[in-house]
């Protein structure tokens, strides 16, 4: 797993979508994917995904969401229009928890968006991978494939987007758009009448009767019609009273305390159901608040980081520029210094032509010319040896025929010699080649002998620790004259 990061490069940006099965932590990729992270992250700020639904799941493959309208045709990009598909070489799609724009068509993106429950390279190129879950919230994205799914990709239960928060803005230029609410219009379109309809009693068979029903219905509904109706109005019975109830202080104040304790209830009851929906305990809620202050933190931090970097970078790129205008300044102060000297040499080349210089520089200039012309010639010859193994064989085969020559030379003057042909008389010229005939004797070394007592008989005995040994008897005093015969050492004490 740790060659995956090694190869992915890094992130820049985070957001977090609170959904219903928990916080999911989203790393994102904008410089590499541009388009993509500038409008996931400018809908996130605009709130376009709260309370939108993840539609669409296929088991082992992708869970997909970011349709306003939940049916997978809707959602809509910041740039009036869909943007092009974003790639490249060190993003794949080759392990779960990364987060891919999803397109019906190539270049057709919007909002919608899928994470990956598994490997997916067949998407490689065919849709932007700009984004990946990081840390323990992988695990709440995976509890999004825990539910059953109808017709194929369809799940059953759907869980929600609750809200997105940008931690990391990698986009400072961003500015939210105004949306204005959309006015709702009747599902089937049609204008509903003003008008009220007439009934035509005529059309019945029993019409009279009817119409005394509705004139005595429409008496009393106009007699009435300020306030509410009840049996003892419409029903003439002598036990059912038709004076209205007083409410006195007291039933007002108790009616008043009844309806707080049922607001009160109905704001719990409420409360507990959104706590529910969210899958949030209070002991959630403050590890949340704890969370949500840890990454402002680490937040600050990179952006410290940044700062840093950009600070540095800024530096080198000064440092750079100074080493850059030192280079040019010393090749104009070389180029000025050549074109001096270019200058001189055409000036004094003008005066040698004009008969200007004294005849006395001219040899010294000739003599000058001659040694330049001579070691270009002996640079050109030089860079003609090629071979110089060869050079050395040639020269090696050159002494020895020197030398068999020399020896033969050697032979053939002895031999003259022994003829008698040779003046004794005359003294011979030293010949140059003699050193050629001479032959090394060295003299034979002498036999080294080991170091031993000259007084011994056997100088090749070694053995001193033999008692037999003549040294060791004379050591022991056994040679000694005053011995006595017994063979003991004598020592003589002097007399003070």
């Amino acid at each position: 797993m740790s060659n995956i990061y090694i190869t992915e490069p890094a992130t820049n940006g985070k957001v977090i979508l609170t959904t219903t099965v928990g916080d999911i932590e989203v790393e994102l990729w904008s410089k590499e994917t541009p388009l993509a992270c500038r409008n996931f992250v400018q809908l996130c700020m605009e709130g376009y995904y709260d309370d939108t639904t993840f539609h669409r799941l296929v088991k082992g493959f992708i869970v997909q969401g970011g349709d306003p309208t939940g049916t997978g045709d809707g959602g809509e990009s910041v740039y009036d229009g869909p943007f092009k598909t974003e790639s490249h070489s060190r993003l794949s799609f080759n392990r779960r928890g990364l987060m891919g724009m999803a397109c019906p068509e190539p270049n057709c993106n919007g909002s919608q968006f899928f994470f990956t429950l598994g490997e997916a390279l067949e998407l490689n190129g065919k849709h932007t991978l700009f984004g990946r879950v990081v840390g323990n919230t992988l695990f709440n994205m995976l509890r999004l494939s825990e539910v059953d799914v109808v017709n194929g990709d369809q799940p059953i239960r759907l869980h929600r987007i609750l809200k997105t928060t940008v931690i990391l803005n990698p986009y400072d230029d961003i500015v939210p758009r105004q949306i204005k609410p959309k006015k709702k219009t009747e599902s089937n379109g049609k204008v509903q009448p003003t008008a009220k309809a007439t009934k035509n009693f005529c059309l019945l068979s029993f019409g009279s009767e009817a119409e005394e029903e509705e004139e005595i219905s429409s008496k009393v509904e106009e007699k009435f019609r300020s306030r509410g109706k009840s049996a003892h109005d419409l029903v003439s019975d002598e036990s059912l009273s038709k004076e209205t109830v007083k409410i006195t202080e007291e039933d007002a104040e108790i009616t008043a305390k009844a309806s707080a304790i049922l607001e009160a209830e109905a704001e719990a009851r409420r409360r507990r159901r959104e706590l529910a929906s969210r899958f949030e305990t209070e002991e959630e809620l403050r590890q949340k608040q704890k969370r949500m202050e840890e990454l402002r933190a680490e937040a600050d931090a990179v952006r410290r980081d940044i700062a840093r970097t950009m600070r540095s970078a800024k530096e080198r790129a000064a440092a750079a520029e100074a080493t850059r205008q030192a280079a040019e300044t010393r090749a104009q102060r070389e180029e000025e210094e050549l074109r001096r000297a270019e200058a001189w040499e055409a000036e004094q080349r003008e005066k040698a032509a004009a008969g200007l210089i004294k005849a006395t520089a001219q040899p010294m200039v000739e003599n000058f010319d001659d040694e330049v012309a001579s070691y270009r010639l002996r640079a050109k010859k030089n860079k003609e040896r090629k071979d110089r193994e060869g050079q050395t064989m040639n020269r090696l085969s050159r002494f020895q025929s020197r030398l068999l020559s020399a020896l033969k030379k050697s032979k053939n003057d002895c031999a003259d010699n022994d003829n008698g042909d040779s003046d004794e008389g005359k003294t011979q010229p030293a010949d140059p080649t003699a050193w050629l005939c001479c032959k090394l004797i060295s003299e034979e070394p002498t036999p080294a002998r080991r170091v031993m007592d000259p007084s011994l008989e056997d100088p090749d005995r070694h053995d001193l620790y033999d008692p037999r040994n003549p040294l060791n008897l004379r050591k022991r005093g056994a040679f000694s004259d005053d011995s006595g015969g017994d063979g003991r050492r004598h020592h003589k004490r002097s007399r003070k």
